[in-house]
Order: structure tokens, then C-alpha cells, then sequence
């Protein structure tokens, strides 16, 4: 492992190696240079940028404005590939306007307020929470703009499994013990993961829109950020159910 240790490079650094002033180089590093500074000298900022290894100071930044460009999304496991795509929409939304930081809580767990606590130390502009308990929300109301992301939830009968993979598990025990999927036991999970088509037996899955979600999510952190009276609303997402192997009809109890 190798490492370096080095002064940081200041925006004065870079005006002069540009020949600019620090106001121009603020402009430039912030995306506020359109229409105020001409392009040449916007090459000759990022040139400088790139050869002196500048980074902007957020910290310090956000210490001025009250406020940083990160918007953070508190969420319990990101070892799900559906939270890849909840991640890909929200990027989308917020472009290269926002940051987005990921953080992960503590074994898998719900987010806690403490999780929340930490986070604002960043002074994010927005709080993007994961299946938060109504303890959670009643205790960090008002700490930050923040969106709340419910778990997805449905009424069932015999187990359902949260994700396919633990749905891939659950089967192979299944046969270990001599149970018969779907004659003894019916299994059902969520995400859809490409494998979930092919696995033996193919795997009943609800696709849920992530990417979906995540946009919807960051629209409204957008909205709070930029002080519009949002309300508070509900908004529901249609899954897709793909029936296959692992399930057969309910005849009843004793039937």
C-alpha cells in the first residue's frame, strides 16, 4: 500500500497559476460561469485545476452557505441490487447539481436517529431515509429536508422472502430437508434478478421499479432544497408479479 502526503492546493493557488482572479475560479468550480466568464478563461481554470490537483473545500463551503451540495441516502443494505437501481435513479435526477453520499447502517438494521445525527454533521442539502419507524420520524422531524422511503410490503400466505437471493437459499434448505417446492412449500420474494428466471425451479418474483423510486425521491429532496412548499403525500408504486415455478395455488387449509 502506498500513500502521499501533501499540502492542499487553495483556490488562490489556482487563480494565479491561471492568471484569474479567486472570484473567477469560484465561478468556475461552482458551475455559476455561464454568461460571467468567458470561455478561455473557464479552460484556463480547469486547466489549472487538473495540473495543480485541486479539490474544492466543501466543508468549508457548506460552512458558509449553511448548508453543503451532498444529498445522502441512509439506507440499510446495499448488497441488494434493487438499491442499485433506487441509487441510478436518483442520480439521475440530480445530475452533477448534487452529490449523492450512500451511507449504510449498522448490520442491516433500520435507520435509527443516530444514523440521521451523523449524517448532519455533513450538512447535507437533503436526507434521503430508508423504511424509517414512526420513533425515527417523531424524533428528527424538522433536522433537515429529508424524503422518507418506505420497504415494500404485501399481504401473503406461507413465507415470502425479502430479495431473491435469500428466496435461492431458502429453497436449497427446502430440499435438504425433503420438502418439494411448490407441492410442499410455496416460495415468493422480491427484485426479479435475471438468475430468478432460470434457477431450478424458477423463482416467483415482484419487480419493483427502482430506478422509478429513486427519481420520485429525488424530485421532491429537489423541491425541499430549493424551498418549495412540498406536502406530504403517500405515493404508492406498482409492482410487476412474475408467477413461475416456485409457487402453486392456495386450495386452503387441510385441502
Amino acid at each position: 500500500m502506498r500513500h502521499q502526503a501533501g499540502t492542499r492546493v487553495t483556490a488562490t493557488q489556482v487563480a494565479r497559476h491561471a492568471g484569474v482572479s479567486v472570484a473567477t475560479v469560484s465561478l468556475v468550480v461552482n458551475g455559476k460561469h455561464r454568461g460571467r466568464v468567458s470561455p478561455a478563461n473557464v479552460d484556463k481554470v480547469r486547466r489549472s485545476i487538473a495540473e495543480l490537483g485541486y479539490v474544492v473545500d466543501r466543508v468549508a463551503s457548506s460552512l458558509s452557505k449553511g448548508s453543503s451540495d451532498l444529498v445522502i441516502l441512509i439506507a440499510p443494505d446495499i448488497s441488494n441490487p434493487f438499491f442499485a437501481g433506487v441509487i441510478a435513479g436518483i442520480k439521475q435526477v440530480l445530475g452533477d447539481r448534487y452529490q449523492l453520499l450512500v451511507s449504510v447502517t449498522d448490520d442491516g438494521n433500520l435507520p435509527r436517529a443516530q444514523e440521521i445525527r451523523a449524517s448532519l454533521e455533513f450538512r447535507p442539502a437533503a436526507l434521503l431515509v430508508f423504511a424509517p419507524a414512526q420513533s425515527f420520524v417523531d424524533e428528527v422531524r424538522g433536522a433537515a429536508p429529508m424524503v422518507l422511503i418506505d420497504a415494500p410490503g404485501m399481504e401473503h400466505i406461507g413465507p415470502t422472502i425479502n430479495i431473491d437471493i435469500q428466496a435461492y437459499g431458502v429453497i436449497g434448505a427446502a430440499r435438504a430437508l425433503g420438502l418439494r417446492i411448490p407441492d410442499d412449500l410455496s416460495v415468493a420474494s422480491f427484485d426479479n434478478l435475471s438468475y430468478s428466471a432460470i434457477s431450478s425451479p424458477s423463482l416467483t418474483s415482484v419487480e419493483l421499479p427502482s430506478g422509478e423510486l429513486g427519481q420520485a425521491a429525488a424530485r421532491v429532496a429537489l423541491s425541499l432544497i430549493q424551498g418549495e412548499a412540498v406536502p406530504v403525500t403517500h405515493e404508492v408504486f406498482a409492482g410487476q408479479l412474475h408467477v413461475r415455478e416456485s409457487t402453486a395455488a392456495y386450495h386452503g387449509q387441510g385441502a
